[in-house]
C-alpha cells in the first residue's frame, strides 16, 4: 500500500491518472519546450528589435515556463488527503476541501473503481486505485457515521454466439422436440 500518514494532515491517497490525461499532460510539456525553444531561437536569430518584439519572446517563455511548471505540480502533487474532519483534494497548486460532515452518501462504482461522494444535491467524484477506494471509504465512514454507503457492479454480459451467427426461430411455428 503507497497510502502514507503525514503529521497532522491526515492519510494520503494518490490520485489515479487516466491515459489519456497523462498524453494530454506530455503533450502540453512538449508544446511548452517547442514554445521555449522558438522563442529562444526568435531571439538568437533577430538582429534590430521594436518594441513589441523585444516584449513578445521573453513574454512567450514566461508563458511557456509558467505552463510546464502547473502541468507538472499536477502531474506530482495530485492527491487526495482525509482528516478527521475534511476530505482534501490536491491537483498541483489548485486545493479544495470538503466537510465530511456534510456527506450524506457514498457510492463506490467496483467497474470504473469511482467514488462519488454526495453532499446534499451536489456530487463529487474521486478516482483511484481498487485497494486505495475501499480504505478511503472506510476513513470518510470512520469520521462521519452517518453517510449512507452502496456499491454498485456492472453485470456480466451473457458470451457472445460463436460466429456471431444466432438462431432464428419463428414465431408462429415453434421448434418441436421429437
Amino acid at each position: 500500500m503507497e497510502t502514507k500518514n503525514t503529521k497532522n494532515t491526515g492519510k494520503v491517497y494518490p490520485f489515479r491518472h487516466s491515459t489519456a490525461s497523462i498524453l494530454f499532460c506530455v503533450l502540453a510539456l512538449l508544446l511548452c519546450a517547442i514554445g521555449t525553444g522558438l522563442s529562444i531561437y526568435r531571439i538568437t536569430i533577430t538582429e534590430n528589435w521594436d518594441f513589441t518584439q523585444a516584449l513578445q519572446s521573453p513574454f512567450l517563455i514566461a508563458i511557456c515556463v509558467f505552463c510546464a511548471v502547473v502541468v507538472l505540480s499536477i502531474l506530482i502533487k495530485s492527491e487526495y488527503v482525509v482528516t478527521k474532519t475534511e476530505l482534501i483534494t490536491r491537483f498541483g497548486f489548485i486545493k479544495s476541501t470538503l466537510l465530511l460532515a456534510t456527506v450524506t452518501a457514498i457510492e463506490h462504482d467496483r467497474t470504473t473503481h469511482k467514488l462519488t461522494l454526495y453532499c446534499g444535491e451536489n456530487h463529487t467524484v474521486f478516482t483511484l486505485k481498487q485497494e486505495w477506494a475501499d480504505e478511503l471509504v472506510r476513513d470518510i465512514c470512520q469520521a462521519n457515521p452517518d453517510a449512507a454507503f452502496s456499491f454498485t457492479m456492472t453485470e456480466n454480459k451473457p458470451p457472445k454466439d460463436e460466429g456471431g451467427k444466432k438462431e432464428k426461430t419463428d414465431k408462429n411455428n415453434p421448434k418441436k422436440d421429437d
